[in-house]
Parts: structure tokens; C-alpha cells; sequence
């Protein structure tokens, strides 16, 4: 037992809910960006466990470019997973790290994904949360299965092929029982820039004990160097909001990064209030990234355009601001 649970912890790709009953989901969010972002698709598989015990798996799919999102439902008994690595299946549909196959009415086909960027493990930070990951009482869980990858392969969607060959990929997830009240959460690995780069920004009012606090996280990928950002690492950040834009910047003694991400039509998505999934958020695929890294002591500067950037202003977004720092 305390071996599984030890790998479960160090290993948070793979599936975490063994031995829940109620108040719990889980989902992996799995985005896909064609070859010069001509279609930009997001795929969430999960589970769901109301606070009744009712148990179900489903399959969100988001059209960033059509601007539609479909929700499909399956039998809790239609999910299986593995102990060992993450891999899932949802009837004859799979995902796993290297593959996804996809058997939908609407959407079907295969998709490869190699060259990965994986978020690192350690002993005190096992994983993207660092040494929250050890606290059982968090509302929310959150891992960074991959920052950037390569895609191959098509999707068949309203008899559409849709090519991913050269295309760009990313996965995250999330798991416990509900999301946060609010967040701003931005992320992109589609940018004019002579290397593979991807970043990710995202700042949220999370519950602890009878308070809360305002958590923030930031990483930025270029090559096999990941530049990390966190509440526990000690990072400050600072936000602006405007009507059409969102000012994200998080910094520590060395390093800088910096995001203008312009908003972009999107679609709502369900996202999970005590394990149910009733609530709802709206995310687009179609925001754009202007953005500078600076690392002072390597003496790098990066400005990039990005496209195919993923947004979600969800909540009372004001609240966001009282852990800023100037």
C-alpha cells in the first residue's frame, strides 16, 4: 500500500483517485496545436464522483477553432488505468503518454506524441506543486505531464481529416475536488522562435485551512532547460487586467518572464464543483502571447510571438491582485 502510494505521489501523471468514493475528479487535459496553428484542439478525459458516490467517466473536447465544445459521458466501468505509468482508457478510447486514440462520433483517429519535456520529480518537490504535493487536505492537485512534445498523426472530425504531423503538443492535469473559486491560467508552445519554447503562467485563490491564499505558478521551457516559478520557491508576481488582455508577469532573483496574452474567442467547458461536473468555464484556443524571458545570469533575452494560446479568466478575478507584489 505504502509503496503504490509512494509512486502514485512521485508519479503524478498517473491515475490518483484509488480508493475514492465521492467528492472527487480527475481529468487530464491534453492540447493539440496543427502545424502553423491551422486547428488547435484540446481533449480532456476524466472521472467523476459526486457527493452522492454517483460515479461516471467522460471525454471533453474542445473545437478552439470552430469555438464548440462537446461533453460525452460513459459508464464508470468503461475506465481503466494503469498502476505503473499514466495510461487510461475510456471505452476504445486511449491515452497515454506516446498515443492517443480517439473513438468519438464526432472525432476519431490517432495521434503519436515523442520528444517530450516532462516536469521533474524530486524528493521534496514531487512535482509541479513542490512540497504542497504532501498536503491530503489541497481542494485541488495539479501536474504538468508534459511542457512541450511533438505530434504525428490525424484526426477525422465532421469527416474532416485534420493533420497534426509537425504539430505541437502539451498536457497537464488536475484531480480532488473542485477547482478554484478564481484563476487566471495562460499557456503556449506555439511561437516564432528559432527553438522549440513553451510557457505557462497561472495564478489562483486556493482554499487552505479556514483562509486561503493566493498560489502562482510559471514555467518556461527552451530546449531541455525548464525555468520554474512558484509560491514555495519564493517567485513574485504581478498582474494586470484589461478588457482585452491580461498582463502576466512572475520573476525570482535570476530570471523574468513576462506575458501579454491577448484574448481570443473561446468555448465553456464543465469543470468539476465537489467531484461534479456542473460548473463551467470558458477557455480559447485562439489567445496570442507576446512575450520576454530574461535570464540574468546567462545573459539570454527571448522576445516571441506566440498563436494557438490557451486562456481562462475564471471567477471574481480582483481577488487575484492582493497577493501581487511591485
Amino acid at each position: 500500500m505504502t509503496r503504490n502510494w509512494l509512486h502514485r505521489l512521485y508519479n503524478p501523471s498517473i491515475f490518483q483517485g484509488v480508493g475514492k468514493t465521492k467528492k472527487y475528479f480527475e481529468g487530464w487535459y491534453v492540447k493539440l496545436v496543427a502545424e502553423e496553428g491551422k486547428q488547435a484542439l484540446a481533449l480532456i478525459p476524466g472521472i467523476s464522483l459526486d457527493i452522492s458516490g454517483k460515479k461516471k467517466a467522460f471525454i471533453q473536447f474542445l473545437d478552439g477553432t470552430g469555438l464548440r465544445s462537446y461533453y460525452e459521458e460513459f459508464p464508470f466501468d468503461s475506465f481503466s488505468y494503469s498502476k505503473k505509468d499514466f495510461e487510461i482508457n475510456i471505452g476504445t478510447n486511449h491515452f497515454s503518454k506516446d498515443l492517443i486514440k480517439i473513438n468519438l462520433p464526432m472525432l476519431h483517429g490517432e495521434i503519436e506524441m515523442s520528444q517530450h519535456k516532462p516536469w521533474p520529480s524530486t524528493i521534496l518537490s514531487p512535482g509541479v506543486m513542490g512540497w504542497y504535493s504532501f498536503m491530503p487536505f489541497m481542494e485541488c492537485y495539479h501536474g504538468v505531464v508534459s511542457m512541450h512534445h511533438k505530434l504525428k498523426g490525424s484526426l477525422n472530425y465532421n469527416h474532416n481529416s485534420i493533420s497534426f504531423d509537425n504539430g505541437s503538443g502539451y498536457m497537464e492535469k488536475d484531480w480532488g475536488q473542485s477547482f478554484p473559486q478564481t484563476w487566471i491560467w495562460t499557456q503556449c508552445n506555439s511561437y516564432n522562435h528559432t527553438e522549440p519554447i513553451s510557457a505557462m503562467i497561472s495564478v489562483a485563490k486556493i482554499p487552505w485551512l479556514s483562509n486561503y491564499f493566493i498560489g502562482h505558478l510559471g514555467a518556461f521551457q527552451m530546449g531541455d532547460q525548464l525555468y520554474r516559478y512558484a509560491t514555495y520557491t519564493g517567485a513574485k508576481y504581478h498582474i494586470k487586467i484589461l478588457e482585452q488582455q491580461v498582463h502576466l508577469h512572475i520573476w525570482d532573483k535570476n530570471t523574468s518572464l513576462e506575458i501579454i496574452a491577448t484574448c481570443g474567442q473561446g468555448a465553456d467547458l464543465c469543470s468539476p464543483l465537489n467531484g461534479n461536473m456542473i460548473g463551467k468555464v470558458n477557455e480559447s484556443l485562439l489567445a496570442t502571447h507576446q512575450l520576454l524571458f530574461v535570464d540574468n545570469n546567462r545573459k539570454i533575452k527571448i522576445e516571441a510571438l506566440g498563436h494557438s494560446a490557451g486562456l481562462e479568466v475564471a471567477g471574481p478575478v480582483d481577488v487575484l491582485l492582493k497577493g501581487m507584489k511591485n
